[in-house]
C-alpha cells in the first residue's frame, strides 16, 4: 500500500519538518528593493473592485462633478485628453560629428579671434559663461575646446578609441597595387 502522508502535527512530533526549515534562504547581496508607489498609475475607473460598493458621500459627489480630464489616474479614450507623461531623457550630444561640429568650430573660431558673438553691443568682450550661453553650447564642454593654452586645448572631431595605423589614401592606395 502505498505510504500516507504525515500532518503536520505527527511529523513535529517524529522531530521531521519541512526542508526549508533546516535550509535557510539566502538574502540577495546588496540593498533591499523597495516597493513601487502606486499613486501615479493610471487606474480604470469603470473596473469593479472587490469590497463594499461606493458610497453616495459629498467627496463622491464633488468627485462625480469633476469632468473626467481633471480626475487624477483615469483612462481617457481622447488622446488630446491624455495627461502629459514625461519623456526619456535627453541623451548625450556628440560634439565631433555633424552639425554639433560644425556649430562648435564656429563658436571656437569666434572665441580665438575675437568677433562676432564674442563682443557685446559696446565692443567689450564676453565670459566665457555668457559667450557659451550665447552659441548654446556647455560651458563644462566648450572651455576643453577653448582654453588659453593652445597645447592643452581637445581637439574637434578627435574622437575615442584606437587611431588607424593608415590615413584614408594609404589604405584606397595598398588595396588598389
Amino acid at each position: 500500500p502505498p505510504r500516507k502522508a504525515l500532518t503536520p502535527s505527527e511529523a513535529a512530533a517524529k522531530g521531521l519538518g519541512a526542508i526549508t526549515t533546516f535550509f535557510k534562504v539566502k538574502r540577495k547581496p546588496g540593498r533591499p528593493k523597495t516597493k513601487r508607489n502606486l499613486a501615479g498609475d493610471v487606474v480604470n475607473l469603470t473596473a469593479r473592485r472587490p469590497g463594499r460598493p461606493p458610497s453616495n458621500s459629498k467627496k463622491d459627489s464633488k468627485a462625480a462633478q469633476k469632468p473626467v480630464s481633471a480626475q487624477k489616474g483615469t483612462t481617457l479614450n481622447n488622446p488630446t485628453d491624455a495627461p502629459i507623461e514625461p519623456g526619456p531623457p535627453p541623451k548625450r550630444v556628440n560634439w565631433g560629428v555633424g552639425d554639433n561640429k560644425a556649430k562648435l568650430e564656429t563658436a571656437i573660431a569666434e572665441w580665438d579671434e575675437k568677433r562676432g558673438r564674442y563682443c557685446d553691443n559696446n565692443g567689450e568682450a564676453r565670459s566665457m559663461r555668457v559667450f557659451c550661453l550665447m552659441v548654446n553650447i556647455p560651458y563644462e564642454t566648450f572651455k576643453k575646446y577653448a582654453c588659453e593654452d593652445k597645447t592643452k586645448r581637445r581637439k574637434v572631431g578627435n574622437g575615442i578609441g584606437r587611431k588607424p595605423l593608415m590615413n584614408g589614401k594609404d589604405q584606397d592606395f595598398l588595396v588598389e597595387t
